[in-house]
């Protein structure tokens, strides 16, 4: 365990600077012990490093932390961030609060979050949450080819597939049958390429699950009000592969929608700047946001209520990327937004692991596992 800071300040102007070349994953954490074992193990093949800054935790995550740091002692470091945040579902004093702080304050998640980007090392970094489990063969192929970018060969046809890729996902105007399977790869090889060079960053996504007893469920979408049921998919472009530069910082962010998705009235989180558009790249997680302790429990309770609202996973994987498009609550991601996610799973559905659905169990207890007769 790396010792404890005395400040908790960042020097943000030298962030960029002594980077060697690989991709650093940057993972925070509070209260993930049922899931953190499975998170780390499904990614940390795929990255050079695994920074883990834990904040606040009442549960077992940093005996879980330690362990998994003593397994893997050449890739994961880890750091206690001591500051008391605002953070969660916050009162109307503590948001208010919260605002009328300095943009660096060490109270705010603006700040945290650049404190652990400080503490990578590498010259390209992504977000890894706790509460996802990734598609393991899918991350290493992206990580291999952001490592290998400087070998590959960008032709003129390349980069005319990509920009018209690019185009119809920027402004939402992807068609089902707008591309073909060589276009689609150009895409990505074009982005990578780009992401390597720090011209682009990579968008990237996963699908909400919920898992109750053998069965597992993709959520729909729905306002309950209680605990909202969340949408299908997990991430719209805050999760990203990103190249540091200078200027690479968080900062706050008042973000209503995030306040809605939560079932939180305030909040007050924060935002990437400093980086190049993020263009979309495909699904690499489960995300496992619905089973986090105090949650499960009225989880499932709106299954009993509304199982309308959750469509059995092997059912949902068979789906039409039109058939997805049109079962999107608009309360949860715009209809437009939603093309993407068609454009994803129109293109990449082979790369949704069902791994996690078929050798993890979970109960409240003792949160994910494997399953005892699963064998890697």
């Amino acid at each position: 365990m790396e010792k404890n800071n005395t400040s908790f300040k960042v020097d943000l102007s030298r962030i960029h600077l002594g980077r060697r070349p690989g991709i650093s994953g940057m993972m925070r954490v509070k209260n993930d012990a049922e899931f953190i074992d499975a998170c780390v193990e499904s990614c940390i093949d795929a990255l050079d490093e695994l920074v883990i800054v834990y904040n606040g935790c009442t549960d077992a995550s940093p005996e879980r932390i330690k362990a998994l740091a003593a397994r893997h002692p050449d890739k994961i470091r880890v750091y206690h961030y001591e500051p008391e945040l605002y953070c969660g579902s916050l009162t109307r004093e503590q948001y208010e609060a919260a605002r009328n702080l300095p943009p660096d304050s060490e109270a705010l998640l603006a700040n945290y979050y650049n404190y652990a980007l400080a503490k990578t090392t590498r010259s390209h970094v992504m977000k890894i949450d706790a509460d996802q489990i990734y598609f393991p063969a899918a991350l290493r192929r992206l990580c291999d080819a952001v490592r290998g970018a400087s070998l590959r060969r960008i032709s003129p046809a390349d980069l005319r597939r990509f920009f018209k890729l690019a185009k119809l996902i920027r402004y939402f105007d992807w068609k089902i049958g707008d591309n073909t399977p060589r276009e689609f790869e150009s895409y990505r090889k074009v982005l990578v390429y780009l992401c390597a060079k720090g011209l682009l960053s990579v968008s990237l996504s996963g699908i909400n699950v919920f898992f109750h007893g053998d069965r597992r469920y993709i959520p729909q979408g729905l306002k309950t009000g209680g605990l909202n049921i969340l949408g299908q998919f997990n991430g719209t472009g805050d999760h990203l592969l990103f190249k540091v530069r200078k200027g690479t910082r968080f900062v706050p962010y008042d973000c209503t929608e995030y306040s809605t998705l939560t079932s939180a009235n305030y909040t007050y989180i924060e935002k990437l700047v400093g980086e190049p558009r993020g263009f979309s790249y495909g699904f690499m997680w489960w995300h496992l946001n619905a089973m986090r302790c105090g949650i499960y429990a009225r989880q499932t309770e709106n299954l009993r209520l509304h199982p309308e609202a959750f469509v059995e996973a092997g059912e949902y994987l068979s789906r039409t990327p039109r058939e997805i498009l049109d079962s999107i609550n608009p309360d949860f991601l715009h209809p437009l937004a939603g093309v993407n996610f068609a454009f994803y799973m129109a293109n990449s559905r082979d790369e949704v692991d069902p791994a996690a659905l078929r050798d993890y169990t979970f109960d409240p207890e003792n949160g994910l596992s494997r399953r005892k007769d699963f064998r890697q």
